[in-house]
């Protein structure tokens, strides 16, 4: 059966109205310019379409662009969503999901038939692949930690801006004063009358008499 479309706005209530059995979400690109942004996402494309347009899985896909993106953060803790494209497993409606495949952990297209067709089978599958390999628990937890330690240090860097704008604003507002303090000294200075200009000026004629002079 084929993709069925779905977002973040829609995705608890369309999970919750897939049909019984495992149900897989895909994560991936938006088009831009008739391409994917995303060169994971056109590189996985032939097997995505070979196992969920022409399959028996049931498959909802989410397509991201880059105005998703928060701080550098996809803004879905529950998912631990880290990077696209993902896909994840669900085998109990409303449950987490039981694990997920992200492109470049190994060869996708045998990954993927793996992954649809087991929890069981995947784990074998990637078990002898994968050198530091852990259980799906672990992965998950681990996963999620990863997660919202890249969302507090985009947290940190939001802070960390705001400070820093704020002090420039405060030096930009100081210089500004100290622009406008020294331009109205320079207007003062051109009004401001010459010592003893003002006294010469009314100074009363001198008045002589013969060869004394007396002002």
């Amino acid at each position: 059966m084929p993709l069925v479309t779905s977002s973040f706005a829609t995705l608890a209530a369309d999970l919750k109205a897939a049909p019984a059995g495992p149900v897989f979400v895909l994560f991936s690109s938006t088009e831009q310019d008739g391409k994917k942004w995303c060169p994971g996402c056109i590189e996985i494309e032939p097997d995505v379409q070979r196992v969920f347009e022409n399959g028996e899985h049931y498959a909802l896909a989410v397509y991201l662009d880059w105005t998703d993106f928060d701080e550098g953060q996809w803004p879905q803790e529950a998912w631990a969503l880290i990077g696209v494209p993902t896909v994840y497993r669900i085998d109990t409606p409303g449950a987490k999901p039981t694990s997920w495949l992200m492109q470049g952990q190994s060869a996708f297209g045998p990954a993927l038939d793996a992954f649809v067709a087991s929890p069981e089978a995947y784990e074998a599958f990637l078990e002898p692949k994968v050198p530091d390999y852990v259980d799906a628990a672990t992965r998950w937890q681990w996963a999620h930690e990863d997660w919202q330690l890249s969302e507090d240090q985009a947290q940190a860097r939001k802070k960390l801006k705001e400070v820093r704008d704020a002090v420039a604003a405060e030096q930009k507002k100081a210089r500004e004063a100290a622009r406008g303090a020294a331009l109205e000294g320079e207007k003062a200075e051109e009004v401001k009358p010459v010592e003893g200009e003002k006294a010469e000026e009314i100074k009363p004629p001198a008045v002589c008499t013969g060869t004394t002079c007396v002002a």
